[in-house]
């Protein structure tokens, strides 16, 4: 049963020139795609930078508002939501982001980051102990990681605070927008086992952005290959990596 369905979504930007800037034409940075997720499911979306796919991403997370086209998630399309139900359906689905430095706010602690959320959904703070302690213990770090802030942890670290965060509201559906390409090799695939034990203990639902194949085949049960902000090829990620059709997924 699909969780998550993307119907003929369409993301273009201005490019402007001259003195006042006028748009003199228009980037396809998403142009027409169309893509459903079941549950439990991880799909994998990869392209090389510029294709698109993390456009795609910050769209269904409504970090950017799409031209055309419709989100939908559990049979709710997004656009038609009022903002108080917009906010329910984000209690649903989150975002783990490329860079775990620039997603974190600097003057924050990391107990202040992970309250965060649950203070903006109605929770109260002085009853959010001992389920920040639990959030910190699931992804691998210790107590005293909370009265920290970002810049004292290395960058594996940091993507664990992320994660943290991501799962704090136990959401069904997470975008992981490279969530590992920021990172040592010695550390990526310790992030990517954290991310497997996660769906499994949580039934989480993933989609997966990132230009590595082998990185993708890893943790998708299918892959969809996007270039120049279309999807050119979806197939089981076994069949992608060893016998892609497509030209460009031989390519990658």
């Amino acid at each position: 049963m699909a969780i998550l369905e993307v119907k003929n979504l369409k993301k273009y930007f201005p490019v402007t020139g001259g003195v006042f800037l006028r748009p003199k034409g228009w980037v396809h940075a998403v142009d027409g795609v169309s893509f459903s997720v079941n549950k439990g499911e991880t799909l994998g979306i990869v392209g090389e930078s510029g294709c698109g796919k993390t456009t795609l991403g910050r769209c269904i997370m409504g970090l950017y508002d799409p031209l055309e086209g419709q989100v939908i998630i559990k049979k709710q399309k997004v656009s038609r939501l009022n903002r108080q139900k917009r906010k329910k359906l984000a209690l649903n689905l989150q975002m783990i982001f490329q860079d775990p430095f620039e997603s974190l706010n600097p003057r924050q602690t990391v107990k202040e980051v992970l309250e965060e959320k649950y203070i903006i959904h109605g929770k109260k703070k002085g009853k959010l102990d001992s389920q920040i302690n639990n959030l910190i213990k699931i992804v691998g770090l210790l107590p005293e990681t909370l009265s920290k802030f970002p810049h004292e942890f290395s960058g594996g670290q940091r993507q664990r605070i992320g994660i943290a965060r991501a799962i704090s509201l136990e959401p069904e559906i997470i975008i992981c927008d490279e969530p590992v390409s920021a990172l040592d090799v010695s550390v990526q695939s310790k992030i990517l086992n954290l991310l497997l034990k996660l769906q499994h203990r949580m039934g989480l639902t993933y989609i997966f952005i990132s230009h590595d194949l082998s990185v993708v085949k890893h943790v998708s049960d299918r892959i969809a290959v996007m270039y120049l902000g279309k999807i050119v090829e979806v197939a089981d990620a076994i069949a992608i990596y060893n016998a892609g059709r497509h030209p460009y997924t031989k390519a990658l």
